[in-house]
């Protein structure tokens, strides 16, 4: 079935010409054959709107009941997925506390201390504006103390995409709680718990060739830690991750005379710092899975999945040696997933109008079967050993460049080999964005680039994965 035609479409940006995208097909549509009813796991319910916000002044907002209240559809959803893209090249949203107020104070503070006051364009690109939220037992699969962030640049109206999927399936099946190691400060692998969750998801399985192409999304349920996709079998990467980190927002701005003096500091000197680093890393993370059934997170067992824990004592408060966190497999019924070739050592390169033709090419195929128009598209960068990136920003000429030197200012007392995959993290490997009848859903001055500072003539993947009902 097609989508519930709830978007307001005169809210999303108009198609422009491009060429036919080059890009080497991993796999084609992946479905169910026509006439045929689709087991019971590929069922699934769409449901998109444009949900406006309208902040009063600058600053950082919580709206996780408006979201709520916006979207009701959510409350009949037993295990699912909502993406949340905000149209702005200024603004970002994130997941944080949701308590203390002193926490979004400081939060903006410190953010504008690390990317400056007239950098707004770079600074919400760092932060991001999709995110990607499990749904499960008609709420957000959220941790207690987790809300939704608005960053808001500037006074008035922003307008968010939501896209929700309803998996119409077993919870027991599609959604698993999992405990990720946190022995201590810094990050760590959480592959094996992922696997243990799904079987064979980061190594294929016989058993699961043609499930269809779907996606993987991990969101640790907790405020002082993140995730990453990054180098896991190096210790020495994982260690100049966590000390960018810590140079970035140092524990001193709990302490009159830095560039942040922090109110929120009852909880430790650790404590305020994980949460920036947990906004500046991210605590949600969406993968792509092929139809073996393999996440491409790149090649193992180099690249994979990391759990940054933020807080000295490891796990939770320093009692415990884990952290919450819930997977979620959206199985598309609907998919198509190709890798595009990119050439290295450009720094950012604007992809977008590759995007479109691949989101138009996908969608004629989809909607020839079953009327899809409306969905998802996931840009993953797959490769094991580069810091490139994909980031959503301003659709500005000279924005990729002036993005790169915010990056390269935030990270310069890191050292110069590890430099650039630490900036991979601050950025991500992962970038979900709305589909609306058959199109791109950006913002009019939006833009999609992958990023790298390479040395030339090497070739990198980015996985398109399209996802629609």
């Amino acid at each position: 079935p097609s989508m519930p035609s709830t978007a307001t479409r005169a809210l999303f940006a108009p198609p422009r010409a491009m060429p036919r995208s080059r890009g080497t097909v991993v796999s084609a549509v992946s479905s169910v054959p026509k006439g045929t009813t689709p087991p019971a796991h590929l069922e699934s319910a769409w449901t998109q709107r444009v949900i406006t916000l309208d902040p009063k002044s600058r600053g950082i907002f919580i709206w996780t009941d408006t979201l709520r209240a916006s979207l009701p559809e959510m409350r009949d959803v037993r295990v699912g997925m909502v993406n949340l893209f905000l149209k702005s090249a200024t603004g970002a949203l994130t997941v944080n506390e949701n308590c203390d107020p002193d926490v979004r104070t400081d939060m903006q503070n410190a953010l504008e201390a690390i990317v400056p006051v007239g950098l707004d364009e770079q600074r919400a690109a760092l932060v991001g504006c999709s995110i990607d939220l499990p749904v499960r037992d008609g709420r957000l699969a959220l941790g207690t103390w987790q809300g939704l962030y608005l960053l808001a640049s500037n006074a008035g109206p922003v307008q968010v995409v939501a896209t929700l999927v309803d998996h119409k399936g077993d919870t027991k099946i599609d959604t698993k709680n999992v405990k990720l190691n946190a022995p201590s400060r810094g990050c760590h692998p959480a592959r094996d718990a992922i696997d243990a969750a799904f079987p064979g998801v980061f190594d294929g399985d016989d058993e699961k060739k043609n499930s269809g192409a779907s996606l993987l999304n991990v969101l640790v349920k907790h405020t002082s830690a993140s995730l990453t996709v990054n180098d896991a079998n190096d210790d020495s990467v994982r260690s100049a991750i966590e000390s960018a980190l810590n140079a970035l927002v140092p524990e001193s701005w709990n302490y009159p005379g830095g560039a942040v003096t922090f109110r929120h500091t009852d909880e430790g000197d650790d404590d305020m710092p994980a949460h920036v680093k947990s906004t500046l890393v991210g605590a949600s993370l969406t993968v792509p899975v092929d139809l073996g059934g393999h996440a491409c997170v790149g090649e193992a067992p180099t690249r994979g999945v990391l759990l940054c824990e933020h807080r000295s004592g490891g796990g939770f408060g320093g009692s415990g040696a884990t952290r919450d966190a819930v997977v979620t497999r959206v199985r598309c019924r609907k998919a198509y997933q190709v890798a595009l070739a990119m050439d290295a050592g450009d720094e950012c390169v604007d992809v977008t109008e590759r995007l479109r033709d691949v989101v138009r090419e996908a969608f004629h195929k989809m909607d020839s079967e079953s009327g899809v128009t409306n969905g998802l598209v996931n840009v993953f960068v797959r490769h094991g050993s580069s810091g490139a990136f994909v980031v959503v920003g301003s659709s500005r000429p000279t924005f990729g460049t002036s993005f790169v030197n915010a990056l390269d200012d935030a990270v310069r007392e890191t050292e110069s080999s590890h430099r650039e995959k630490v900036k991979a993290s601050l950025a991500s490997a992962s970038a979900t964005l709305p589909v609306s009848d058959g199109k791109l859903a950006l913002g009019d001055d939006q833009a999609v680039f992958f990023c790298e500072r390479g040395t030339g003539g090497e070739t990198r993947e980015i996985v398109v994965t399209v996802c629609g009902d």
